[in-house]
């Protein structure tokens, strides 16, 4: 009887622990990813690669339902905006995506290209990657938003 007992004992207490694991729920509280990110960016197209720009910020807001929006705002790549992207964490990594715009241009000439959204950020947000695919610009433009220090580059490249 002991042993019955104790066999269904553990047998409710790892039901429990597992049951409680955010490991495998992947749902989030948009409000543990949203705030002000700080970092560099580079730029990669068919024209070149890995241009790299320095002091740039983004902002995740949380939205409703579960989703946050993505803003950020670059005096090198223009202004991206994405109002509505879904948010989960697989382990201890949140991951963001979803649809949105970007106005950039130059000389003056702006326009709106359609964009997405790749992202994860570590469960304490001290490391994230941010990645912006804009298609119909210069054949395919890709945008990376990375935490840490920029790396060291050509002066022509900043």
């Amino acid at each position: 009887m002991k042993l019955i007992r104790t066999v269904l004992l553990s047998a409710a207490a790892f039901v429990s622990m597992a049951a409680c694991n955010k490991e495998e729920s992947g749902e989030t509280d948009p409000g543990s990813i949203s705030g002000t990110y700080h970092g560099y960016s580079s730029a990669s197209c068919a024209m070149f690669q890995n241009m790299i720009a320095t002091d740039q910020s983004l902002t995740v807001t949380e939205g409703s339902e579960g989703t946050v929006s993505v803003s950020f705002i670059s005096d090198s790549w223009g202004e991206f905006s994405f109002p509505s992207c879904t948010a989960g964490q697989e382990n201890s990594v949140y991951r963001v995506s979803g649809s949105g715009s970007t106005e950039m241009g130059m000389g003056g000439n702006i326009s709106e290209y359609e964009a997405s959204l790749e992202a994860w950020i570590s469960e304490g947000r001290d490391s994230f990657e941010f990645t912006f695919s804009i298609p119909a610009v210069m054949g395919g433009l890709t945008i990376r938003f990375l935490s840490g220090e920029a790396p060291e580059t050509d002066a022509g490249n900043e």
